[in-house]
């Protein structure tokens, strides 16, 4: 069983369209929080990384609560972080990049990424359990960005680091594709806009793709 399939499988459909709507309106909160500000452009683009982190972890820990999925906030004595557990599957957020660049390293994303070394996944044989964790998760992390003066996002994916947070599993989830839009083109492949303009959401529409 692949990750993607572990996800399927232990995460309800209705937490993840609720998840992408709550995250699409993270976006468009904090950038109105944001230009409310009397600052200027320069004091935005400082303000609008910290705020969309608050928003989305807002909106991450209010669908885990309305879709009865268990929802802790976990204190690292710097950063505070919102966790879902459903099922198998352990999942916190973050910005990144790309779809494709590792997440940057911390304590508690090593931490649980290790957990999965105590499961069976394809291409992870592992010789002798490194934790003692009587009932380990996969690791999956909600991906999202966009330029500082975007008020949507440019992706929001669920991927599954490796355990050492070099790289990921292959597959993901896109979540636009639980957008509840039902089409029918074929899926498209676009180009990630990285900090140029008013990037808006590349939502490929074959559900199918996921």
């Amino acid at each position: 069983m692949v990750p993607v399939e572990f996800f399927k499988a232990d995460v309800p459909s209705e937490f993840s369209t609720e998840l992408y709507h709550g995250i699409v309106d993270a976006y468009a909160s904090s950038r109105f929080y944001v230009d409310s500000q009397p600052i200027g452009d320069d004091e935005r683009y400082n303000l609008m990384p910290w705020t969309r982190r608050a928003h989305v972890e807002s909106r991450l820990r209010d669908a885990a609560t309305r879709k009865q999925i268990d929802v802790a906030t976990e204190d690292t004595g710097f950063w505070r972080h919102v966790v879902a557990t459903s099922g198998r599957i352990r999942l916190t957020q973050s910005t990144a990049r790309s779809q494709e660049t590792p997440l940057r390293a911390a304590g508690y994303k090593q931490r649980y990424a290790k957990e999965q070394e105590q499961m069976y996944l394809p291409g992870l044989e592992v010789l002798a359990p490194v934790l003692n964790i009587q009932d380990p998760h996969l690791y999956a992390v909600l991906l999202h960005r966009a330029s500082w003066k975007a008020d949507t996002p440019d992706f929001v994916v669920i991927r599954f680091p490796l355990p050492d947070l070099s790289d990921y599993h292959p597959g993901e989830v896109d979540l636009s594709l639980y957008s509840g839009v039902h089409v029918s083109e074929p899926a498209v492949e676009t180009e990630s806009v990285d900090d140029l303009g008013d990037p808006k959401l590349k939502v490929r529409k074959n559900v199918d793709s996921q």
